[in-house]
């Protein structure tokens, strides 16, 4: 997980929001569309990292 409050992160964050927003205007013009997609994707995925992963609830209900 991210620390989303630490100064690093925060300057990450910043640039790739600007990074995504020159991605999303070239992809606009169709300047190497596909290229641009794979960059938008890739940039949505690293700014999920500092979203909480959640971890799946084991039941188990076999009491034997």
């Amino acid at each position: 997980m991210v620390d989303v409050q630490s100064l690093t992160w925060q300057t990450i964050t910043k640039k790739l929001h600007a990074e995504k927003e020159e991605a999303i205007n070239s992809l606009i013009l169709d300047r190497q569309s596909e290229r641009q997609r794979g960059k938008i994707d890739l940039i949505t995925r690293l700014l999920k990292l500092s979203e909480p992963q959640s971890t799946p609830v084991v039941i188990n209900d076999d009491y034997k």
